[in-house]
């Protein structure tokens, strides 16, 4: 896909994509409902439905052509053509039809591969110039939305409720402008994460008033490495006739090409695995000055995943749980916009806290488990030291068994189901306890039932 030209600002101040592979620039291009436009005004404008026309129908569709689409809000108020109209939800107010002519709902169309589950809208050049990821159509904004499929896919936009107090914006007069507090709403999604095994860290880039705040990498239990439509996220291209910083990670689309990602969430159901490694790079814009990468989200980590940043041109490891940014100075190649790489990486050893898992009693006999004796089976996460403690019922020790065990693999504890003096405890119920502790000092603990018999 191509980028808007140098000459789209300086001639045109209205731009439209329909499938590429360039964009159809003119100053009298007709809008239609739909659909997305970049426009550039001389000043201040306000942009009103002056005629008053609201389209009939509670249903409108669009096609849309493989890969990005320009989109937007079809709909204005039945009730009144000059209010600002309801939001359309992304989730509950389209339906998809494919080349099997087919019409399925939009969580449907994202298993199936025909869309991707986010649209792209932009700050604006006078606002930070980003893209940012949003679940809902606003009137009045257009957004880049991924067709992932071959063919082209029918997009129907169903009428949303216009419930609730309208605003009105009379013809003649300019809208009242969005504020800051606004802006931020719109543009920043919240990225949390969950435990040790789901989790995102954020990654954004700032050069001077220029931002790219919305990606992410992590894991979580139901992705997979590859790429998954329902965590990774492609990203749309650069601009390069607009000033944009341009934040992206690595990866591969649905179709097994290389992308550009602004999400790239891994594997997380196993527990223990290699370090991980994720491939970012930065594009930033001419003249713009100094480029400052930062996280903001890193505090919101679980307890032991430790992230660091590599500058691959020059080597520096940051930890980024202990600085907040890393800025570096653009070269000269390629006019100033030359990609900078990093990488981000995860080990093994910090992104796993301690855990005590698959606690096993098997009952075994034998001259030094005697008669009554027991295998206990367990694994931890980290090299740590391991009690096994058999208690009575009130609470007394009766037995203590010691020994240090690796992470990953499984350990084993005996108990020859006597007491520490060497002699046979009564039959009945007992308390095992079993305590590992680590050398960070953290500890986790495993009680069970046990039973002594004879």
């Amino acid at each position: 896909m191509t980028t808007l030209d140098e000459t789209l600002f300086s001639a045109f101040n209205v731009a439209e994509w329909a499938g590429g592979p360039d964009y159809r620039k003119s100053p009298t291009i007709p809008l239609g409902r739909g659909k997305g436009y970049f426009v550039r005004f001389g000043g201040a404008t306000a942009v009103t439905n002056a005629d008053g026309v609201a389209g009939a129908g509670n249903e409108f569709i669009v096609n849309l052509f493989p890969g990005w689409n320009l989109i937007g809000n079809p709909f204005v108020r039945v009730d009144n053509p000059y209010a600002v109209p309801p939001d359309i939800d992304l989730a509950t107010g389209t339906r998809f039809i494919g080349a099997d002519n087919v019409e399925v709902s939009y969580s449907q169309a994202i298993t199936n591969g025909l869309v991707r589950g986010v649209a792209y809208g932009y700050t604006g050049e006078n606002s930070n110039s980003q893209y940012f990821q949003s679940s809902v159509l606003k009137p009045y904004l257009g957004y880049w939305f991924l067709n992932a499929s071959a063919s082209t896919v029918q997009m129907k936009f169903l009428r949303p409720t216009e419930a609730g107090e309208s605003r009105a914006v009379k013809p003649g007069r300019n809208s009242k402008p969005l504020t800051r507090a606004e802006q931020e709403k719109l543009r920043f999604r919240s990225i949390n994460s969950k435990n040790v095994l789901d989790w995102r860290l954020q990654l954004a880039v700032k050069q001077g008033e220029l931002l790219d705040t919305d990606n992410s990498v992590g894991i979580a239990p139901t992705a997979k490495d590859g790429y998954d439509n329902a965590f990774d996220t492609e990203k749309p291209p650069v601009m390069t006739a607009a000033p944009m910083v341009y934040l992206s990670i690595e990866g591969k689309n649905g179709a097994g090409s290389r992308a550009a990602l602004a999400d790239d969430i891994r594997d997380g159901s196993q527990i223990g695995v290699a370090k991980r490694s994720w491939n970012v790079s930065v594009q930033p814009a001419e003249g713009k000055g100094d480029v400052t990468v930062f996280w903001p989200n890193v505090n919101r980590l679980p307890r032991g995943v430790e992230p660091f940043l590599v500058d691959e041109a020059n080597g520096k490891r940051i930890p980024m749980r202990s600085a907040s940014s890393y800025t570096y100075s653009p070269g000269t190649a390629d006019g100033g916009r030359a990609v900078h790489n990093f990488r981000v990486e995860v080990a093994k050893p910090s992104s796993i806290p301690l855990m005590l898992t698959n606690v096993r009693q098997t009952r075994v006999t034998g001259r030094a488990a005697g008669q009554n004796g027991y295998r206990i089976a367990f694994k931890v996460t980290r090299e740590a030291d391991v009690t096994m403690e058999v208690q009575t019922l009130t609470g007394r020790t009766m037995s203590t068994t010691v020994t240090r065990a690796r992470g990953g693999g499984e350990g084993s504890l005996f108990w020859n189901g006597r007491a520490q003096a060497g002699y046979d405890l009564p039959a009945g119920a007992y308390v095992l306890t079993i305590t590992a502790k680590d050398s960070e000092g953290s500890v986790v603990q495993v009680r069970q039932p046990i039973l002594s018999l004879r």
